[in-house]
């Protein structure tokens, strides 16, 4: 076997390194994942290069005890088609320090991460750009309470995080995103972070929890929640433009909570009753709002009630407006 290190598979300290790769190979993750299955699970480094193949854990589907180390920026994950990274019936996964990059894909609408299936798994220190479709795409009725850590997602075509549960599954899906970072780019894409739950005729229980987010530059939404019935975001700052639209859009969802945050719609359209920073839509009961600094548009609202049902939104101490109306409708809110 060859002493270099990034030639050869091979195990090391007990960690699997896989071969090193340029634009004119194929890549060694199918072996190195195999070993990890024949192991029962283990440790896999993917050393510094660019690997042209999908970084497919569908092959360790059902084992629990595997960690996937790249070497950040250097760990180049760019397919021609599909993913960067697509999972399977994973559980208790970490995937960290990779960048998934998909500026070789012309067509199509692959996200740089898929996910279906990681019941508690671990996804830190990614950077994801250039994907046709969502930087990462999460089937919620396949994963449930998994963690986000770090991620840096820009210039995609689709929304840069889109969780979605749409079936009436048995237990509650959770996602909690920690200092996640969004970016619009050449391709805008359709905003930024979206979390939903719909099951056939109610809601199916989905919760959900946003730290330190940054979500800026995009021409669509920032946040967006559609039947989420518990939802907690603390710290971070989203500045969007979207036309007929709100910086953050919630919609028949329960129990949430919005503190420390700048929120800015920074929109000049009147299309559609004008910009808004916080577009509530539906029946959303229990919204409770404090220490946001607003950045609307002084033509529009930093609040705005569109279509809605039974509401009860309170909006705490240090609300600060940057001149525009508070709300269209102040008479829903109960301030402190």
């Amino acid at each position: 076997m060859s002493m270099d290190l990034f030639s050869n598979m091979r195990e090391i300290f007990g960690r699997i390194v896989v071969p090193q790769l340029y634009a004119s190979g194929s890549c060694g993750f199918t072996r190195a994942l195999l070993t990890l299955r024949d192991n029962g699970g283990g440790v896999m480094i993917i050393p510094p290069g660019d690997y042209l193949d999908t970084l497919d854990l569908s092959m360790v589907q059902y084992e629990e005890r595997i960690s996937i180390f790249g070497f950040g920026r250097a760990t180049r994950l760019m397919p021609l088609s599909g993913p960067a990274i697509a999972t399977a019936d994973n559980g208790h996964l970490s995937v960290s320090n990779l960048f998934c990059d998909g500026s070789l894909q012309n067509g199509g609408a692959a996200p740089g991460v898929l996910i279906r299936g990681a019941a508690r798994g671990d996804f830190s220190f990614l950077d994801i750009s250039g994907f046709p479709g969502d930087a990462i795409f999460c089937d919620g009725d396949l994963s449930t309470e998994i963690r986000f850590e770090r991620i840096y997602a820009e210039n995609c075509g689709g929304w840069l995080f889109n969780y979605i549960r749409d079936e009436n599954t048995q237990d509650t899906g959770g996602v909690y995103l920690d200092r996640f970072h969004g970016m619009g780019g050449p391709r805008q894409g359709v905003g930024g972070i979206r979390i939903v739950g719909q099951g056939s005729g109610s809601r199916a229980p989905v919760f959900g929890q946003v730290n330190g987010v940054t979500i800026d530059g995009i021409n669509g939404p920032g946040i967006l929640l559609n039947g989420v019935a518990s939802f907690q975001a603390i710290g971070g700052w989203v500045s969007v433009r979207n036309i007929g639209g709100g910086a953050v859009h919630l919609e028949d969802s329960v129990q949430t909570q919005w503190s420390h945050m700048q929120i800015g719609n920074g929109s000049d359209s009147l299309v559609n009753g004008g910009p808004r920073d916080f577009n509530i839509k539906g029946s959303c009961n229990v919204t409770m709002i404090g220490d946001i600094e607003f950045r609307c548009h002084p033509i529009g609202h930093c609040i705005y009630f569109e279509d809605f049902g039974p509401i009860n939104t309170k909006v705490g101490s240090n609300i600060r407006t940057n001149g525009a109306a508070l709300s269209n409708h102040p008479e829903m809110l109960t301030v402190d």
